[in-house]
């Protein structure tokens, strides 16, 4: 930035105003900017053109608000009935504002639109560099790893033992997906004395499998913990959580309805997850991501848009909360879910829908990119020499779509 307002300067020094208002204008098309555009407006005043620096500085009013604030006198002698009915009052000091040189951690830097591959893969490599602690490589031939939850999970554990790890995924409740339905699972196999859903563990899943899915998760030198959806069932009336009952004859009987639980219900779950964890491993590193799929649909809210904003958000907030307050050793954050639905709104390749034309399945050309960094992260190198190709917006052969909630 400093070296651009050198040369603006410069250019304003020598008078050369068409110069100037050309850089102005190139500026302006890469990041709408309110320094730019008033080095532009200047230009055009000096220039002689006072109707389309009036017309620029309306544009300018339009995106900041506050410009009263830092516009130059120059600007202000020569458009002062503006300035003085601009009708918003500014209350901020410009040497605490971010433009004002205040320090931050991270500023937005996403570029858009992202319409290249391997400019969306380096975007996502910032994000991943900035919010996961890099790590000792593992041992790819010794690390055994356990997913559990939806897509994440699933397509994660798929996609290492295809390279020769040793991972394996417990799809649980995947008809629900919810926290309330993990904990209860985990429960079940870390603290079976007393729960009320053991039996019922044991009817539907065999003491058999119980006992592998405990012996998989003692076991494992990293745990993936992805959360689906916030949403659950209860039986009507009452706080008692459907799990492992037909909640779709539940609910057209009327005897079940689906709530989402707040956001410091959800802490507190989230909580019970990793303690449950920990308690059937305490030395295990345990990453915890966010599945990006869509909602299926909603028997709660009038719109099922509306409900997944609800869900995802109550999920994020809530883990976001834990990790800020809790601050649980040898458990990380993984972004699946800002890379798909953030950095993912900001590219022209298709984020969903490519393989299957379903907007709610995240296209397999970016599950790749996820799990191709995850297994970087791990073993410190692409998990094959596939991984390491470009990434192409094309389906990916070896990867199912992400079509669980």
């Amino acid at each position: 930035m400093n070296e651009v307002v050198a040369r603006l300067d410069a250019l304003l020094a020598r008078a050369d105003y068409a110069a100037l208002e050309a850089q102005s204008r190139a500026q302006l098309a890469q990041h709408r900017f309110y320094l730019w555009h008033l080095y532009l407006i200047v230009a055009l005043l000096r220039a002689g053109r006072r109707e389309e620096a009036g017309r620029e500085l309306d544009d300018l009013f339009s995106y900041k608000f506050n410009i009263a604030d830092r516009a130059w006198p120059e600007v202000k002698a020569a458009f002062p009935e503006k300035f003085e009915g601009h009708y918003i009052l500014s209350t901020m000091k410009p040497e605490l504002g971010i433009e004002g040189g205040a320090a931050v951690r991270s500023k937005w830097a996403v570029p858009a639109p992202m319409a290249d591959a391997s400019v969306f893969a380096a975007a996502v490599d910032d994000l991943i560099a900035q919010c996961v602690p890099a790590m000792p490589p593992l041992d790819r031939s010794g690390t055994q790893v356990t997913t559990f939850g939806s897509c994440f999970a699933a397509n994660l554990a798929r996609f290492l033992k295809a390279a020769g790890v040793d991972a394996t995924n417990l799809l649980i409740e995947e008809s629900i997906n919810s926290p309330l339905a993990n904990r209860a699972f985990l429960t079940g196999l870390a603290r079976p004395e007393g729960l009320e859903h053991t039996a019922r563990l044991r009817e539907v899943y065999g003491e058999e499998f119980l006992e592998r899915a405990r012996a998989q998760l003692s076991a494992a030198r990293v745990i993936v913990m992805t959360l689906g959806v916030a949403p659950a069932f209860f039986h009507a009336g009452s706080d008692r959580f459907v799990f492992l009952e037909d909640y779709r004859a539940m609910l057209k009987e009327g005897r079940a309805e689906m709530r989402t639980p707040p956001v410091a219900q959800t802490k507190q779950v989230i909580r019970d997850m990793l303690d449950l964890l920990r308690s059937l491993n305490a030395t295990a590193r345990i990453y915890v991501s966010i599945s990006p799929v869509p909602l299926m649909g909603t028997a709660e809210l009038s719109n099922a848009v509306l409900a997944d904003c609800v869900s995802k958000t109550t999920l994020r907030a809530a883990l976001h909360e834990v990790m800020q307050e809790s601050r649980p050793e040898e458990v990380y954050y993984w972004p699946s879910f800002e890379i798909v639905r953030w950095l993912g709104g900001h590219t022209t390749l298709p984020a969903f829908g490519t393989d299957d034309a379903v907007s709610r399945h995240v296209s397999n050309w970016m599950v790749e990119v996820i799990v191709d960094r995850f297994s970087r992260h791990l073993f410190g190198a692409p998990t094959s020499p596939a991984a390491s190709a470009p990434i192409a917006a094309q389906p990916a052969q070896g990867l199912s779509r992400w079509s669980q909630r």
